[in-house]
């Protein structure tokens, strides 16, 4: 009896171990280390944690001041992107993986060392974005902010600007948004400082995007719009709307742009502005531009890095996105216009778009929790955007399977 006892717990134990076993090796496994690509040394980071995207955010695990982790049973998310991140001497960086197979996957967190010297670094203006709307202008303004080096540029002390801009006289500021590396923007917090305004954000190596919008009034159909910059300026390139707009300028030269003119915008670009040079423009006239359906893009030529680094940067935008910009805080990308060469390459290009969106719209998530974390905005603004930011995470994912 006791030998039969014995042997029914032998069978019973392997029958468990033989679960517990194939329980283990039942999902995906992330290895990798946290690599400083400053010194080129593996380095210890303050926290590493693998998110699950989808429906929300939900932390799967986080170790704490770790060089190497392993993350192991991770069920598999064929529509939904994984983020990896790691804070490392005060600065989050972020990665996107998908875990489409149950299979061992090998990715290292890159951080780089910081630096509170402003080096190796580039500033440019793609688009300045100039539209009437009845009797105000309203004007969005993008730096395209290039750190060509391996550190990057932080400075603790949160009161002072790694970014400072200067609004012209008798506008009104609206609003601050940063993205990296063509990321979806997210909010960020200006503040003023001296005698203009600064955003501290980290400037790591690659490019920041940082958008300010602005109005101005324009009841007496005429306003000059100069503009004053702390930086040297790689080139400035302004879109007005309406194109019957007349702009007065010594130092703007007029782009013919037949596709931009038939969608009522003129274009006008300087290059190698000097810090602290005014660029005047004296705007007078112009119809009030309608909200229309379609949308155009708006192309900026590309700076020497981005010809060999980059693709073209395209910034969708009608009068009717605009407007949703102000109105609900929101800018969407869009890549270059192809003509269509079939439905199969269509479809690809509609994935392949909703692919980064789904991927951008985690980040802003993660971003946006992150900002809540460290008590720069209150509850209910963080509430709103991030259930905005979740319906807008939850509608592309469907999209995705719907093709």
């Amino acid at each position: 009896m006791i030998r039969r006892v014995n042997t029914l717990t032998l069978v019973f134990l392997i029958f468990a171990l033989y679960n517990h076993e194939a329980g283990a090796q039942s999902g995906a496994s992330i290895i990798g280390k946290v690599y400083d690509k400053t010194i080129n040394k593996k380095v210890s980071a303050d926290w590493v944690v693998l998110v699950k995207t989808g429906q929300g955010l939900e932390t799967v695990k986080q170790f704490d001041q770790v060089s190497d982790y392993e993350f192991s049973n991770i069920p598999v998310l064929p529509n939904a992107p994984y983020l990896l991140r790691a804070s490392y001497k005060g600065v989050v960086y972020t990665q996107n993986l998908m875990i489409q197979e149950n299979k061992k996957y090998h990715v290292d967190l890159v951080v780089y060392e910081s630096t509170d010297r402003w080096q190796n670094i580039s500033v440019r203006i793609p688009h300045m974005v100039v539209l009437r709307n009845g009797n105000q202008l309203e004007i969005q303004q993008t730096f395209e902010i290039n750190n060509s080096g391996q550190t990057a540029y932080v400075l603790s002390d949160v009161n002072k600007p790694t970014f400072r801009f200067k609004l012209p006289e008798r506008t009104q500021f609206q609003n601050a948004q940063t993205s990296h590396n063509q990321s979806m923007a997210v909010s960020a917090t200006a503040f003023a400082y001296e005698d203009g305004m600064g955003i501290n954000q980290p400037l790591r190596p690659g490019v920041t995007q940082i958008q300010i919008t602005y109005t101005a009034d324009y009841s007496a159909n005429t306003f000059e719009l100069n503009s004053q910059w702390y930086y040297d300026i790689e080139e400035c390139n302004v879109f007005i709307s309406p194109k019957d707009i007349e702009l007065v300028s010594d130092k703007l030269t007029h782009v013919h742009d037949e596709r931009m003119e038939a969608n009522n915008f003129s274009i006008y670009a300087v290059s190698g502005i000097k810090a602290n040079d005014v660029i005047g423009m004296k705007l007078s006239g112009g119809g009030t531009r309608q909200t229309e359906q379609n949308n155009e893009s708006i192309a900026a030529s590309d700076n020497m890095v981005q010809k060999k680094a980059f693709v073209w940067i395209f910034l969708m935008l009608s009068i009717l996105s605009f407007a949703l910009f102000f109105g609900l805080n929101r800018k969407a990308a869009a890549k270059p216009y192809q003509p269509a060469t079939g439905q199969k390459k269509q479809n690809k290009q509609q994935r392949n778009e909703l692919l980064k969106k789904r991927d951008t719209l985690a980040q802003q998530i993660a971003q946006l929790d992150d900002t809540f974390n460290e008590k720069e905005i209150d509850s209910p603004t963080y509430q709103k955007r991030r259930d905005s930011l979740k319906s807008q995470l939850r509608k592309a994912a469907e999209d995705i399977h719907a093709l």
